[in-house]
Formats: structure tokens, sequence, C-alpha cells
């Protein structure tokens, strides 16, 4: 793979992982849990490390999470 494939590929990667980010911290400020985690969960597998964090958090606070008992 030729190196601007490659930055196109790279670029292409993390600006969707903003979107998802952005749109994931949208649903978390209006409370809807469970829209953000998926979002967040889609940005963090592409390797957002921030939604990553925010993941940690929602399972943490039990949010947009199943409760395990």
């Amino acid at each position: 793979m030729k190196s601007s494939h490659f930055c196109i590929l790279i670029f292409m990667l993390s600006s969707s992982a903003l979107a998802d980010f952005e749109l994931g911290f949208k649903f978390y400020k209006d409370k809807e849990f469970t829209k953000a985690f998926k979002e967040f969960s889609y940005a963090a597998s592409i390797g957002d490390k921030d939604a990553q964090k925010n993941i940690g958090v929602m399972y943490f606070r039990g949010e947009g999470v199943s409760k395990s008992g």
C-alpha cells in the first residue's frame, strides 16, 4: 500500500471515530445512555482513547449497560 493511501485511510478512520465520539457525547449529555454507549463503543473499537475511557466510566456508573447480579 502506498503511503498516501495509508494516510487517507488513517484520516478516514480518525474522522469517523471523532464523529461517533461527538454523537456519543451528545447522547450522553441527553442521558440517552444506551445510544451513547453504542457510539462510544464503535469509536473505541477503532482506537479512540477518549471513547475507551468513557466506556469505562459508563460501566463504573452502570449507565447504558446491563447490570450483573
